[in-house]
């Protein structure tokens, strides 16, 4: 989506040899036309998905329990959970999508002042939404455009799973929670070290420094919670640890991890 807008916003520069008083307005009329739809797909992208995440999420904790078996877990409804989360989110696109948009009209405005020309505002606006080169190198609002996407839709996962096990443990069930780091280089490590933490369901996690309840817990440092891709699975003790596909991959990374620390002490 923010691909398209940049082409839209450096096709309408490009149609100007100079931008003056008398043009301006009509370009900054179409630079609202092209953000205002650009703003109503990424909002309404961003509510769909982060609704299913909020299924997903749901769904995460209470399948595999049923699929074993067991019986005294069942799937809540939350609808004011689901408001509230997707609410957030669009706001947040939102607020970075105006904050973005004003930044590129000031360099609009500044070639009709003839501060810069209209080709150094196109590379100005370039580097405010981020996309630059043939490998689509992404910085800018893009890069904190997926940072949110990322962050918010791994939230609303983790919020609906642990939601789910609290409300299953109110019910009557027995259940712990069980801490899952993804296997790559990426993952932090103090997220690797927190991988198959055990704590009851109403307890927090130990990750680093941090307490928290879950992945992307929003009370969590930043340096914890942002980019998370972790996950929390149920203990059952009718089943056991509920296992998931990451657990081979995590293996994997933990050795990969422990033969580098190892060379690095040979040298």
């Amino acid at each position: 989506m923010i691909r398209r807008l940049q082409r839209d916003i450096r096709a309408t520069l490009a149609t100007v040899d100079r931008i003056t008083a008398v043009n301006l307005r009509d370009l900054l009329a179409r630079l609202d036309e092209a953000w205002e739809a650009y703003t109503a797909v990424a909002e309404a992208a961003m509510s769909t998905a982060e609704r299913r995440a909020i299924r997903d999420g749901s769904s995460f904790f209470v399948e595999p329990l049923l699929a074993a078996g067991v019986s005294d877990v069942h799937l809540f409804a939350s609808p004011a959970q689901v408001n509230a989360l997707t609410g957030f989110s669009v706001d947040l696109i939102s607020a970075m999508s105006q904050e973005a948009k004003d930044q590129i009209v000031t360099q609009i405005r500044l070639a009709a002042l003839g501060e810069v020309t209209p080709f150094e505002a196109m590379q100005r606006v370039t580097k405010v939404l981020g996309i630059t080169g043939k490998k689509q190198i992404v910085r800018g609002v893009t890069a904190r455009s997926e940072r949110i996407v990322r962050t918010e839709l791994n939230r609303a996962f983790n919020v609906a799973n642990d939601s789910q096990m609290l409300a299953n443990v109110e019910a009557g069930a027995s259940l712990q929670k069980r801490w899952i780091a993804t296997g790559d280089h990426r993952t932090r490590d103090t997220h690797i070290d927190a991988h198959g933490q055990i704590v009851d369901i109403d307890e927090k996690f130990t990750v680093g420094k941090a307490k928290l309840a879950y992945p992307i817990d929003p009370t969590g440092p930043a340096s914890e919670v942002i980019n998370c891709r972790c996950r929390v699975t149920a203990v059952h003790p009718d089943v056991g640890v509920i296992k998931t596909p990451l657990e081979a991959s995590i293996g994997r990374e933990i050795k990969r991890r422990e033969k580098e620390k190892e060379a690095t002490r040979k040298k």
